[in-house]
């Protein structure tokens, strides 16, 4: 007969388990609704109209040819899982994004899994509910961009090396590996960890070389997709919007944990001692086990930004924080060390990151309403309108914010939007021609009104020029128009930019 100790406890833990199974479907029910109504509301922004304009080519040699005269960065792989995406509903929009609202329904299912081998079910349901509250639930779960699916990856091979060495696991964490590489290219810097990890398993006394021909998988997507890095690296390299210099770190750090560059990078370094502490006690301890291996694989993803940044300066390639999205596993992961830290500290980390969700959450949910009530360009066309002169062409200033305004302006306002290319001048005036390069290329596989400059300059003597402020700027039209036209005079201005006359 079991002591009635023994079944209180039982009866306890089974309790508690199932709370936090309760919890954890409850935390996938509300990501799965939240992300489902972003995927069909949000609008479109720049990045996603390429994806939008060549995933939508008629054949996918069509796609492929895009991709080889260097209309997007992304990888063949990803657009053959977009165009099977679009077959699956009729909503554009929606069908587009929803490899990426899939993929963290992965992401979540293996963080949870992968943390509770470790720790107790809250704790893994902290460590899963963390992501709601960073940038890959916040703005890349339900984008039509790479990089949702590249976490998910990352995310299935870590519950997959931690079943090494299993020549099931050590299958499966080859084929994450292979996936994440032929989905975006920068996967190739992310799996830096599992190679740190694996190199604390030699210093433990095991070569395991199975684990380390997986890693290598990594480089036949490189190897197969080499024309098509050489086409864009020829392209936008040298003049590229961002460059791997030394701030780009926190700002990194900062865009993942959405605080920005300080909030960010000080949040950080508190994970960071939080796990550098579990690793001083585990080698003050001099005990060589898997803990090991496992904290210096936590620490690595978590330090990612700065381990990134020496190859790609060296490549003179940019730190920007969705290339590094790999992070944020680190970063949620953190959460299970918590046991490390002072006491107190952990209340006050965790408060802090759940009032942040929450206020992220009603900013949402807020932004939705008042899309649903108006449509998003329609500040910018009443801006517009105000300004008169309905008879001239509306010459938009920015790249980034041209193409949005084009897809879901009104037919009267669209029909005179503009952007004139010159990447010589762009150049010259914004230090990049990132943007005007890719409009060069994408005019020949999308109907948008991009022409060159000079013969845009040629046919039209007066035009309206609407401008705003964005971060980066790469604006370079207002600062020429400033310095050639004859005149330049305000018509109208307001929170959504300005309106000018611009007379040449």
């Amino acid at each position: 007969m079991e002591p009635s100790g023994k079944a209180d406890t039982g009866n306890a833990r089974t309790s508690s388990n199932q709370l936090v199974a309760a919890l954890f479907v409850l935390l996938v029910i509300y990501s799965a609704i939240r992300l489902s109504v972003a995927a069909r509301e949000n609008p479109f922004w720049y990045d996603e109209i390429l994806t939008q304009a060549i995933a939508g080519q008629s054949s996918f040699a069509l796609t492929m040819r895009a991709l080889v005269d260097g209309a997007d960065s992304h990888t063949p792989f990803f657009y053959l899982i977009e165009r099977w995406a679009l077959r699956v509903s009729r909503h554009e929009q929606f069908a587009l994004r929803l490899p990426s609202v899939i993929a963290f329904g992965v992401t979540l299912f293996c963080v949870f899994v992968y943390a509770r081998r470790r720790w107790t079910g809250l704790q893994a349901l902290a460590c899963a509910a963390f992501l709601i509250a960073t940038s890959a639930f916040q703005q890349y779960a339900a984008e039509a961009r790479a990089y949702s699916m590249l976490l998910a990856c990352f995310a299935l091979a870590l519950v997959c090396y931690d079943r090494l060495p299993s020549r099931v696991w050590t299958v499966g964490f080859a084929v994450s590996l292979l996936m994440a590489q032929a989905i975006h290219y920068y996967a190739v810097f992310s799996i830096a960890p599992f190679a740190l990890a694996e190199l604390i398993q030699v210093w433990m006394g095991s070569v395991r070389w199975k684990v380390w021909g997986a890693i290598c998988c990594v480089l036949v997507p490189l190897v197969t997709t080499w024309r098509l890095l050489a086409t864009l690296r020829r392209t936008y390299a040298v003049h590229f919007w961002a460059h791997s210099a030394l701030q780009s770190v926190p700002v990194a750090y900062g865009e993942l944990l959405t605080y920005g560059p300080l909030v960010g990078s000080v949040v950080s370094m508190v994970f960071f001692a939080i796990q550098a502490r579990e690793i001083s006690r585990l080698f003050r301890s001099n005990e060589r086990s898997s803990e090991m291996s496992d904290s210096i694989l936590r620490i690595s993803l978590l330090l990612l930004p700065i381990i990134t940044f020496l190859p790609a300066a060296l490549l003179h390639g940019p730190v920007i924080s969705r290339y590094v999205i790999v992070t944020i596993l680190g970063i949620v992961l953190t959460f299970g060390s918590f046991r490390s830290a002072p006491k107190g500290a952990n209340v006050v980390v965790v408060s802090f990151l759940v009032i942040h969700a929450a206020i992220g959450e009603a900013i949402f949910w807020n932004s939705v309403h008042s899309q649903l009530a108006s449509r998003p360009t329609a500040p910018v066309e009443s801006l517009i309108e105000r300004a008169g002169h309905a008879e001239l062409p509306v010459v938009v200033g920015h790249g980034l914010v041209f193409l949005p305004l084009e897809k879901y302006a009104s037919p009267q306002v669209r029909s005179r939007l503009v952007y004139p290319v010159d990447a010589a001048k762009a150049i010259q005036y914004s230090g990049t021609d990132s943007i005007d390069e890719n409009l060069v290329r994408l005019r020949r596989y999308a109907p948008i009104a991009a022409p060159d400059f000079s013969e845009f300059a040629r046919d039209h003597s007066a035009f309206l020029l609407y401008t705003r402020k964005l971060e980066p700027d790469l604006d370079w039209l207002t600062p020429y128009l400033a310095k050639s036209a004859s005149s330049v005079e305000l018509l109208a201005q307001d929170n959504s930019g300005r309106v000018v006359l611009v007379k040449m």
